[in-house]
Parts: structure tokens; C-alpha cells; sequence
């Protein structure tokens, strides 16, 4: 894979990788903004880049809602 990013630790496979630790070191379920606190604490991003993480991590079945509205890893 090639990344043409200047900063390939602000790019959407960096971070939604670092989302999905997060979320299995965790045993805590997490709501949108819940998920948002905890992961803006350690990397400084923007709400709609956080929301387009997870949209590419559902995409790609990293990770889905349950039906209580918290977001979780898929196994």
C-alpha cells in the first residue's frame, strides 16, 4: 500500500486502526460521543473525521451498532 499523506499518522487507516484498539482493549461499550471523548483525548481530530472513521470501519465490518446504540468491534 502506498500512502501518499504527508502525516500517514492523520490518515483514515492509521486512526480507524487505532479506533479498533481502543475498542478491543476496552471492555466498556461506548456511544457515539462517548467513543468521540475517549478517542479525541489521545489523537486531536475533528468530529466529522472521527464519524468518517467509523463509517469506512463499518464498511468494511470492522465494527457495527448494536441495538442499544453502542459501537462495538465485530469479531
Amino acid at each position: 500500500m502506498i500512502i501518499t499523506e504527508k502525516f500517514p499518522q492523520k490518515s483514515l487507516y492509521f486512526l480507524g486502526a487505532k479506533l479498533l484498539e481502543n475498542l478491543t482493549n476496552e471492555n466498556v461499550k461506548f456511544t457515539l460521543l462517548g467513543l468521540y471523548e475517549s478517542f479525541s483525548k489521545q489523537y486531536k481530530i475533528e468530529f466529522k473525521k472521527f464519524v468518517l472513521i467509523l463509517d469506512w470501519l463499518f464498511l468494511i465490518d470492522s465494527i457495527k451498532i448494536t441495538k442499544d446504540g453502542f459501537i462495538i468491534k465485530c469479531s
